[in-house]
């Protein structure tokens, strides 16, 4: 193949190349660095199949009418009538695969990098497709009528491949199906927009900390663009960096809590689609052997995914938003009165939380709140227990024993319990938020808006309230 790139480039530029040397990337194509002594380098994409390469002849210039910095295409043959393979020359953009610096650059680079990111996916979608869905090559025709034949179409291509019938373990494959057959519905929803499926860790060259462009564009995508995003989180799911640069790209997007949890399941299937990869040849830049190690890594992340996306699903049960009932104070005495009968003047009861402030709407959960002097906080936790109620050992603190009704997994709890001792912050704390809210209308408006915000973009339990705990902490201290 050295022979044939010293001929094309003695043929295009009429200068014996000082040096070529083979990238490892890719999966289709063979990518060569070519460096002269008076031309300035370029690179030279090799194929074996004409379909596979060609396509950046059509799309290049589609990213540059967007104002997409690209790679310019200095010449092209894909008849192979010269030459055994077909090929395009094209100009260097300088740099590295983005996947090969990320944990070099700052957070502000870092943001910087998922702007560009973003406008990447803003500009595509702008595009026209033929309606149809899948990945498209030159001819730009998607090869399903719809993005659910086209999903289905991958999970079939997954189920069948070495690595997933042979070396990963069967639940976490069952998993990762279940999560993405629930969403059939949805797939059935998708239109057909145009969008980038390789833009995850490759692709975007970064040089000193800059974005100097794409590279790569032989095919593109017709249907859900939070398909590739899936891509983005599946890279790097599990760090500080990477939930940082995943955060930006989801801000700068606007994307609801709805169509992040999407994502998340985008990001399963991708991984799942990776894992089925391993084994297979492609070109030189892969082999054909199950490499164990590979396996092993790629499964632990997958069931980190698994592990996120099934946090983030019980997080959006327990963030539902319910208007206020004005049944709530009934409630609230009613369970008081059940309580007071088993404890008498021992205890104090008071209703707090969302649903103790009228029009406050919230997740419909009555929160009691049962004071006792200290000396008696483990007789009381004792026949709580012995009542029926469920002790929830990790969500209390050590002042205070939390409790409820049903599994916190049930759609049906209706109260939670917190048992704490008396004239304490635990204590004193959450009637004063509470009867702050109750004489400030306004005041109660702000923490309605904060909470609905934070519900829609906090990933977890955990996000959700430290986002509330700022504002709550502002009350406390007036």
């Amino acid at each position: 193949m050295e022979k044939m790139i010293i001929e094309i480039m003695l043929d295009t530029f009429g200068e014996t190349p000082k040096s070529i040397s083979r990238k490892k990337i890719g999966l289709r194509n063979e990518v060569f660095e070519v460096i002269f002594d008076k031309q300035e380098a370029v690179i030279i994409r090799i194929g074996k199949n004409s379909n596979q390469l060609v396509g950046s002849s059509r799309y290049i210039p589609l990213f540059h009418s967007l104002g997409i910095t690209v790679p310019v295409i200095l010449k092209e043959d894909y008849s192979l009538e010269s030459h055994p393979y077909p090929y395009h020359i094209q100009t260097k953009i300088d740099g590295q695969d983005l996947e090969k610096i990320f944990n070099t650059l700052t957070f502000l680079e870092l943001k910087k990098v998922a702007k560009f990111v973003s406008d990447v996916f803003t500009k595509l979608v702008t595009l026209p497709t033929d309606g149809c869905f899948g990945i498209v090559d030159y001819q730009a025709v998607g090869s399903h009528s719809s993005w659910k034949d086209f999903i289905r179409s991958l999970l079939k291509e997954i189920e069948e491949s070495e690595s997933i019938k042979h070396h990963i373990d069967k639940i976490l494959v069952a998993k990762t199906f279940e999560i993405i057959h629930s969403y059939e519905e949805y797939f059935d929803t998708v239109s057909s927009e145009f969008f980038t499926h390789d833009i995850s860790s490759k692709n975007i060259m970064i040089y000193n900390g800059k974005v100097m462009g794409l590279v790569d564009l032989d095919v593109m995508c017709f249907g859900d663009p939070l398909f590739s995003l899936g891509s983005i989180v599946a890279t790097w799911p599990d760090s500080k960096r990477g939930m940082y640069y995943i955060n930006e790209i989801y801000k700068n997007l606007h994307l609801t809590f709805e169509k992040i949890k999407i994502v998340e399941m985008y990001a399963i299937f991708q991984r799942l689609w990776w894992l089925s990869e391993i084994g297979k040849k492609f070109n030189d830049n892969t082999v054909k052997v199950v490499d164990r190690n590979i396996i092993s890594a790629g499964s632990s992340i997958l069931d980190i995914l698994i592990s996120k996306y099934e946090e983030k699903k019980f997080f959006e049960y327990k963030m539902k938003n319910i208007t206020y009932n004005k049944e709530y104070p009934k409630m609230f005495l009613k369970e008081r009165k059940k309580i007071l009968s088993l404890f008498g003047e021992n205890v104090q009861v008071f209703h707090i939380g969302s649903t103790a402030i009228p029009e406050m709407s919230g997740k419909g959960i009555i929160d009691i709140l049962i004071v006792v002097p200290a000396f008696k906080m483990a007789v009381v936790s004792e026949e709580l227990l012995a009542s029926g109620l469920l002790l929830r050992e990790n969500a209390g603190s050590s002042g205070r024993i939390f409790f409820s009704d049903k599994p916190l997994e049930a759609s049906n709890v209706r109260f939670h319990y917190h048992l704490v001792r008396e004239n304490t912050p635990d204590h004193l704390n959450p009637i004063k938020f509470r009867d702050y809210l109750i004489a400030h209308p306004d005041t109660a408006g702000e923490y309605q808006a904060l909470k609905e915000t934070l519900a829609q973009n906090s990933a977890t339990s955990r996000e959700y309230l430290e986002g509330k705990a700022e504002f709550i902490q502002s009350i406390l201290n007036k």
